[in-house]
């Protein structure tokens, strides 16, 4: 019995992080942003996982740590810091 209760949760927040990362909902219900994970921000982004960690341990993208061991990322810093990396032609 508590195997399926954990199971059908975690399926409920798998669907709820897919739903997310597609930008259709990016505030939760208190109209706070909504962190992104490794994950979220490897999709974003493009890249692996791994090369996620790889910016963070140079700290070379901006990040937050609301515990010891997880990393979160504000989208709205992601999306600036994505946008101060542009480079534009040269003309």
């Amino acid at each position: 019995m508590r195997g399926n209760r954990h199971s059908e949760r975690n399926r409920n927040i798998t669907n709820e992080r897919h739903r997310n990362a597609e930008g259709t909902r990016t505030m939760n219900e208190k109209g706070m942003e909504r962190l992104l994970n490794v994950n979220d921000v490897a999709d974003m982004l493009g890249i692996a996982p791994k090369s996620v960690y790889r910016l963070v341990a140079e700290r070379k993208i901006p990040y937050t740590k609301p515990t010891r061991m997880t990393l979160r990322f504000r989208r709205s810093v992601i999306e600036d810091w994505l946008e101060s990396r542009s480079l534009l032609p040269k003309e």
